[in-house]
């Protein structure tokens, strides 16, 4: 698959020693991404985690999943603002937390109205895989 050089939507996830959580994040991410992988870069900033994040990562070895690995921790917020700041290169960013799920609607539902609003904020029941 051809990487495109600017994604329509990068999706920010920050984590630090969470990677069960993780697992399960992109999982309904990956779900939700299904056919629509052109428009969409993943991207993970890790913490400096030590508990098998970057192994798990690159075992994947998915062409739209971005790998950060800090150096050190540092902190939340600026581990955060690096992700998206410095990151993310789609021309509208989504940030959730290593330990949200994604609808598998949500990607459709985004490429299907992002152009008719300046800000675009999802309020979406959530339904199980």
């Amino acid at each position: 698959m051809l990487k495109i050089s600017q994604p329509l939507l990068s999706i920010c996830i920050p984590t630090y020693n969470h990677l069960d959580m993780l697992k399960k994040c992109l999982n309904y991410i990956f779900v939700a991404c299904k056919g629509y992988e052109n428009n969409i870069e993943i991207i993970i900033s890790d913490n400096a985690s030590t508990d098998g994040t970057k192994e798990y990562i690159e075992s994947l070895r998915n062409s739209n999943l971005i790998y950060k690995q800090n150096s050190q921790n540092l902190g939340f917020n600026k581990n955060l603002f690096l992700l998206i700041d410095s990151y993310a290169s789609g021309e509208y960013v989504w940030t959730i937390g290593d330990d949200d799920f994604i609808s598998k609607d949500s990607i459709s539902i985004f490429l299907s109205n992002y152009n008719k609003t300046d800000l675009f904020l999802f309020k979406y029941k959530f339904q199980w895989l």
